[in-house]
């Protein structure tokens, strides 16, 4: 798909916001730069991504006028932004820090993460690992780059003994912990980020095989969903194993999002950490 934009000024306005705000801000935060944004020890806010929001907001919206937006901050700030978004023509999904635990914490394991809507549709994604300076772009039907080098499709199936995933079972109901903690035994290995983003590069990158969240946040996934659709990945719902789509988190109970690098990979990780679960 052709975009009406230029993808790499997209980049320059992700690095302008990383240099200006994110690397500034980062092991310099006060106690007063970091809020609770609810009861989940996990779901903070810092200064730094309240900043650098507005400054990505502030570059995107000459790009493409009257685009909507739908960032992470700003929905916390008033989620009837979210609003009719997927009927609109174009829309800015933004995560100004995905991983912000991470970044408040001194990690380096955190990125900002873009993604562009046409009607509801994934049309553009990109995935900055800012500390390492990796850019990761992908445009709908024309792959996938990794510092302007195209990746090359995924085509390998493996077993589950051999794979190994990004995976934890916070945020799944309470009673299946167990059946799911017992179930990562049957992998190689069971890793975990806390950023889907760099989930999502270690899939791009051969160093995953899958990835599991409960959470069905668009700017935590449609920028990764589409890069590994693109390079011949799957990602599917675990309710009724519909495809993920921006806005489905917004319906009531919904959970639950597995990614793959190909279909048989997808269905085996399914079969071994689901088999005796109904959603």
């Amino acid at each position: 798909m052709m975009l009406p934009i230029d993808i790499y000024q997209v980049s320059y306005i992700i690095r302008r916001a990383s240099e200006a705000v994110i690397k500034p801000y980062f092991r310099k935060l006060s106690t007063c730069d970091i809020c609770q944004k609810s009861d989940d020890v996990g779901d903070i806010v810092t200064i730094a991504d309240e900043k650098a929001e507005q400054v990505l907001v502030q570059g995107l919206a000459p790009l493409i006028p009257n685009a909507g937006f739908l960032g992470e901050e700003m929905f916390a700030d008033d989620p009837s932004i979210a609003n009719g978004f997927m009927e609109k023509q174009w829309v800015w999904v933004i995560d100004p820090i995905d991983g912000s635990r991470n970044y408040a914490e001194g990690s380096v394991v955190f990125s900002v993460v873009v993604a562009l809507l046409n009607y509801g549709r994934p049309v553009g994604g990109w995935i900055y690992d800012v500390m390492n300076d990796r850019m990761a772009i992908t445009v709908k039907d024309k792959g996938v780059t990794l510092d302007n080098i195209p990746l090359a499709p995924f085509n390998v199936d493996i077993p589950a003994e051999e794979m190994h995933g990004y995976a934890r079972a916070n945020y799944f109901p309470t009673k299946i912990h167990p059946i799911i903690h017992n179930n990562f035994k049957k992998f190689h290995s069971i890793s975990k980020h806390c950023c889907a983003s760099h989930d999502y590069l270690g899939l791009l990158c051969g160093k995953g095989d899958f990835s599991l969240y409960a959470m069905l946040k668009p700017w935590d996934h449609v920028a990764g969903c589409l890069m590994v659709e693109e390079l011949g990945g799957k990602a599917r719902r675990l309710q009724g194993f519909k495809p993920y789509k921006a806005d489905c988190f917004l319906e009531p109970e919904a959970r639950g999002l597995l990614i793959s690098t190909t279909p048989n990979n997808w269905q085996t990780a399914h079969d071994t950490l689901f088999k005796d679960v109904i959603f």
